[in-house]
């Protein structure tokens, strides 16, 4: 993440791809897939998604401390993993 990151504590660390989803996703894999085309080469993308599988979803939640906010912050990740070759 960039200095300038909204979230202090995440400011200059390495991340995974990953966004919330927007009112056009339908479902969480609509999400995965604008993300992708957002953050990834787009000739990449269609290898990702033809092995992409789904391992489950997890509950993921940040202190208000932590964000430096009134109030915390929780959400539920859809998780998916994908083989690439070289």
């Amino acid at each position: 993440k960039s200095r300038d990151y909204p979230i202090e504590p995440f400011r200059r660390a390495v991340c995974l791809f990953g966004g919330n989803a927007e009112a056009t996703d339908k479902e969480p894999l609509d999400t995965l897939k604008r993300e992708l085309g957002e953050e990834l080469p787009s000739d990449l993308v269609p290898s990702i998604l033809s092995s992409l599988q789904f391992v489950g979803t997890s509950m993921n939640a940040q202190t208000a401390q932590l964000l430096g906010k009134a109030e915390p912050y929780a959400f539920m990740c859809a998780c998916y993993e994908a083989t690439l070759s070289a």
